[in-house]
């Protein structure tokens, strides 16, 4: 059996210990890379097409003498990031059911033609351009067009302007 003694005198020990082990030793670091690197960063956006128009009458349309509405717009400024992909998209401006939808082309593309064979209803669509470069797209242009579709006796008329 360990006396008071004993116990007292591994106590001292046991911080002596401890005070040795936790003593800080000074240190000291540098850093040194001689190496540089260099790059150029460029911003840009995608700019809407200029020169949009429509007209409605018979196109070859996949290999078919169809009548269809043809849009047609210019590319966008050179200032531009050059777009992969244009849309058109129509949307619903009164009427019964007229058309509505997007419908897209590629890059290099400057016509896009809607079969009227696809138009079912009455009333007028508001047509609107814009350009894509990947998820990235321009706001539409400015220049909109009106699709008319008027349902006459012998069939449906539809108009662009």
């Amino acid at each position: 059996m360990i006396g008071r003694r004993g116990r007292v005198a591994a106590l001292v020990l046991g911080a002596a210990l401890t005070a040795t082990l936790v003593t800080a030793t000074p240190a000291s670091a540098s850093w040194s890379d001689p190496e540089h690197a260099g790059g150029t960063v460029a911003a840009g956006r995608v700019l809407p097409p200029g020169g949009f128009t429509c007209t409605v009458g018979n196109f070859l349309v996949g290999g078919l003498l169809q009548q269809a509405i043809r849009f047609s717009w210019t590319a966008p400024p050179a200032t531009s990031l050059k777009p992969n992909r244009f849309s058109v998209t129509l949307s619903y401006a009164g009427g019964l059911n007229p058309p509505t939808g997007t419908y897209s082309a590629s890059g290099t593309a400057t016509e896009l033609f809607v079969p009227t064979n696809t138009v079912i209803g009455i009333g007028s669509s508001t047509a609107r351009i814009s350009s894509h470069l990947g998820t990235w797209s321009s706001s539409p242009a400015a220049q909109t067009r009106t699709v008319s579709v008027t349902n006459v006796l012998l069939g449906v008329l539809v108009d662009c302007s």
